[in-house]
């Protein structure tokens, strides 16, 4: 069992992100005892920062690794949840909190 790192609600307070500091996001279901129904997979290093997109379909964080790394978020099936590798694709998105260090919003 590895240490946490940061913990992140949605916009809706349903699910509950948790960087690890073994390099994986951990998605609870905050409805169902904080069950964990995903796991996240991007990062080489301890999860530093996590920040949740407005409408809580997207994530993104911040790694010991100095990576940042956007992930889709199945809402209604958390564990097909994934990463995205198209960085651009969220030049624009409005993100809820900005607690990444690095980003496109961030300079």
């Amino acid at each position: 069992s590895a240490a946490i790192g940061v913990m992140r609600y949605s916009p809706d307070s349903n699910i509950l992100a948790v960087g690890m500091q073994n390099s994986k996001i951990i998605l609870c279901d905050a409805k169902k005892s904080y069950a964990a129904q995903g796991c996240l997979r991007s990062h080489k290093g301890p999860v530093t920062h996590i920040d949740w997109a407005s409408n809580g379909r997207h994530l993104r964080s911040v790694g010991a690794d100095n990576m940042l790394c956007y992930f889709d978020i199945n809402k209604s099936n958390l564990s097909r949840s994934k990463a995205n590798i198209y960085p651009r694709l969220f030049r624009n998105t409005f993100w809820k909190t900005q607690t990444c260090i690095f980003s496109y919003n961030v300079s």
